[in-house]
């Protein structure tokens, strides 16, 4: 498994000032579990293990993810928005949304705002295609304040696509330092990192060449 750091985008916090703890996004490659495809998690980081994650919102900038299309791995629970975050049900590999909790074991205090992502009926899945975005305010939350979501590296999302493919995810993550008030920070970060698209290719043709030799 391999983990790149991303920076994250201009900062923006209460009264218009700068935040300092959150120091952006980074994503983990999981690797090929499902044949043809790669998992990847998504992580927002902070410079404190005291820092909260409340939510992952458009609170101020949209919530979008863009490009390659997500693969779904919840067998019978593929339109259903009970996969949309981890899920004992679900299959490796799935594509979900979550602020924490014990992905590994399907467990997880996450719960869409009312009306998130417009879904065709109630209870719909809508964490799938190839693109999704809310554009005001909704988002996900912990929906436990008895068990907040503390730590350097916080999960917020893990999204499978196509080996070769790209995805962009953007948004904002929502926060609180120990110390107290509330934070904003916009993120966005593509999977893989150009750089590692650009190291693949090279590696591609290296390999190429050793081939011709």
């Amino acid at each position: 498994m391999k983990k790149f750091a991303l920076a994250g985008a201009l900062a923006l916090a209460t009264a218009g000032a700068a935040s300092a703890d959150f120091t952006g996004v980074s994503f983990m490659s999981m690797g090929e579990i499902i044949d043809g495809t790669v998992t990847y998690r998504i992580f927002a980081d902070f410079d404190s293990p005291d820092d909260k994650v409340l939510a992952v919102s458009a609170s101020a900038a949209p919530l979008r993810w863009s490009g390659a299309t997500l693969v779904q791995n919840a067998p019978g629970l593929e339109n259903l928005q009970v996969q949309d975050v981890p899920f004992a049900a679900s299959g490796p590999g799935d594509s979900w949304v979550t602020v924490g909790g014990n992905v590994d074991a399907g467990s997880s205090d996450t719960t869409f705002s009312p009306g998130f992502l417009n879904p065709a009926f109630a209870g719909a899945s809508v964490i799938n295609g190839s693109f999704f975005e809310q554009l005001e305010n909704g988002g996900y939350f912990d929906f436990d304040p008895g068990t907040p979501e503390n730590g350097g590296s916080v999960i917020i999302a893990q999204f499978t696509i196509a080996a070769g493919a790209v995805g962009t995810y953007e948004g904002t993550v929502d926060w609180q330092p120990a110390s107290g008030g509330l934070f904003a920070d916009t993120f966005s970060v593509t999977i893989p990192a150009p750089g590692a698209i650009a190291l693949l290719g090279l590696a591609g043709l290296a390999g190429t060449r050793r081939r011709r030799a």
